[in-house]
């Protein structure tokens, strides 16, 4: 089986866009944190920290949808 030259460009560049859902991840975790202990959070907006996480939410939606693509290709090229 091959995996489709469109697809294989789609999913290089959600791996690229993963690194920033790493980071945006780290950058919660990070807030959360210093909400917990009581520090001030000035860098940070509540708009940044939902923007954040709708960022993560559009990554990881449009990676499932790749993985169902590459999966519907699969099945194409057995069925023949």
């Amino acid at each position: 089986m091959l995996i489709e030259e469109e697809h294989y460009n789609k999913l290089i560049q959600l791996i690229e866009q993963f690194e920033q859902f790493q980071f945006g991840k780290l950058k919660l975790i990070d807030i959360r944190t210093q909400l917990e202990d009581g520090e001030s959070v000035q860098t940070i907006t509540v708009e940044d920290t939902k923007s954040t996480i709708q960022q993560n939410k559009a990554t990881k939606d449009k990676y499932d949808e790749l993985i169902m693509d590459i999966g519907k290709s699969f099945r194409n090229q057995i069925k023949g």
